[in-house]
């Protein structure tokens, strides 16, 4: 499903449109994350995404939640 939502999801000009815009052109990202934890460390891991990125995660995360309960 979070890749789903990573496909439809508005890129916006703030650190959590840079996140979408990111995962969407990494190549190693994995098919699915299934938390936030998950997400997080990936996020942390890759040496391409920049400390906002990494601070917009939870409320990326909020996004696709919110976007999984309207589904």
């Amino acid at each position: 499903m979070f890749e789903e939502w990573l496909r439809c999801a508005k890129v916006t000009n703030d650190p959590e449109g840079d996140f979408v815009y990111d995962m969407r052109r990494d190549p190693d990202r994995p098919a699915t994350f299934t938390s936030l934890k998950a997400v997080r460390a990936y996020v942390g891991f890759k040496s391409g995404y920049d400390r906002l990125v990494l601070a917009s995660v939870p409320g990326a995360w909020r996004r696709y939640k919110a976007w999984r309960k309207r589904r």
